[in-house]
């Protein structure tokens, strides 16, 4: 038997699936789509919030997200104010989990994505992983001390020229130069950069400082 609240988590899966870049469903929208009273909407989705089902977002553009969300008595607050609120319901990434599973092994970071991961949530790689970009003529790297980006050359001229539109340089505490790149520009590269790039990364839980300390040799860039 098909209930209202298996229609409804149904129609908040399907949407951020075919979506382009993972989007949670407005709330309106999912009230216009699915029927009812609001208030019915409402229940259905506090029951889902409470199972762990679902999450919302009203961060920023909530249609994308870009940071953790808020904690769940933060959420049903949201919920309950939800005419002052701009509220996108995504799947949470428990019920991702079910969902997806061969689906983007060749493209790792698009997969972190679609398993729900914040899409500015930071990853960090040796700085070895600008090699072969570097030996490269189809490439250009752009960089000042501090960030940088990967240009296709071919497409220098094109609006949008960019294999990488922006990474950060710093620095580990032992003076190890390190890049890091939030997840959204990491899950647009094609898979065999994904890959390249995974085969270099370091653990996240690594801390960052803005300079080598002056007792230790900068590395070269």
């Amino acid at each position: 038997m098909t209930t209202k609240r298996n229609v409804i988590l149904k129609r908040i899966v399907e949407f951020y699936l075919d979506s382009p870049e993972f989007n949670g469903i407005p709330h309106w929208q999912l009230h216009a789509e699915v029927g009812g009273t609001i208030s019915d909407i409402n229940q259905q989705l506090e029951q889902l919030l409470e199972e762990g089902e679902i999450a919302l977002n009203t961060l920023g553009y909530p249609n994308i997200k870009k940071y953790d969300v808020a904690p769940g008595e933060e959420q049903l607050k949201a919920l309950k104010n939800w005419q002052n609120e701009r509220i996108s319901v995504f799947p949470s990434e428990k019920h991702l989990r079910g969902v997806i599973d061969q689906e983007y092994l060749d493209q790792p970071f698009t997969r972190m994505v679609a398993l729900g991961k914040p899409q500015l949530a930071p990853r960090y790689f040796s700085i070895g992983v600008l090699e072969q970009y570097l030996n490269d003529p189809r490439y250009i790297i752009e960089n000042t001390e501090f960030w940088g980006s990967i240009i296709e050359a071919a497409a220098f001229e094109e609006f949008e020229p960019y294999l990488l539109p922006n990474f950060g340089l710093g620095y580990r505490e032992n003076g190890e130069r390190i890049i890091f790149v939030s997840l959204r520009y990491l899950a647009k590269m094609p898979a065999e950069d994904q890959m390249h790039w995974k085969s270099l990364m370091l653990p996240c839980d690594i801390r960052i400082v803005s300079k080598p300390s002056d007792s230790l040799k900068r590395a070269a860039f």
